[in-house]
C-alpha cells in the first residue's frame, strides 16, 4: 500500500519530523489492519511542496510498527469500554462555539 504524502522537507530527517508529529505510524498500521496486509509492506511517498520538488520513500520500522499496533490497540480497547458505559470519554470543553 502507497499513501502519498505532501511535505516541506522531503529528506529522512524532515520527513520523520512530520512522520510522527502528525502520527503517520498510526495510520499505516491502522489502514493495514482495516484492509489485512503486513504493515512492512505499507510505503510513504513524500512529496515536497515546492521546487525542486523531492521526493522520497519510506517505509515503518519493526519498531515503529509495535508501538504504533500497541496504541492502536489501546485506542479500540478504551473504544469497546465506552461502548459498554465502562468509560467515560475524556473531552475538554472551551465553553463556546466557534466559527471556524
Amino acid at each position: 500500500m502507497v499513501d502519498w504524502k505532501s511535505c516541506r522537507d522531503a529528506s529522512p530527517k524532515g520527513f520523520r519530523s512530520d512522520f510522527f508529529r502528525f502520527r503517520y505510524d498510526v495510520q499505516a498500521v491502522f489502514y493495514s489492519m482495516v484492509v489485512g496486509i503486513n504493515p512492512q509492506h505499507f510505503y510513504f511517498v513524500a512529496i515536497e511542496k515546492e521546487e525542486p520538488f523531492n521526493v522520497g520513500v519510506y517505509n515503518l520500522s519493526p519498531e515503529t510498527i509495535q508501538g504504533a499496533y500497541d496504541e492502536v490497540h489501546d485506542a479500540l480497547r478504551r473504544i469497546a469500554l465506552y461502548e459498554l458505559g465502562s468509560l467515560a470519554p475524556k473531552i475538554q470543553s472551551y465553553g463556546e462555539v466557534v466559527c471556524l
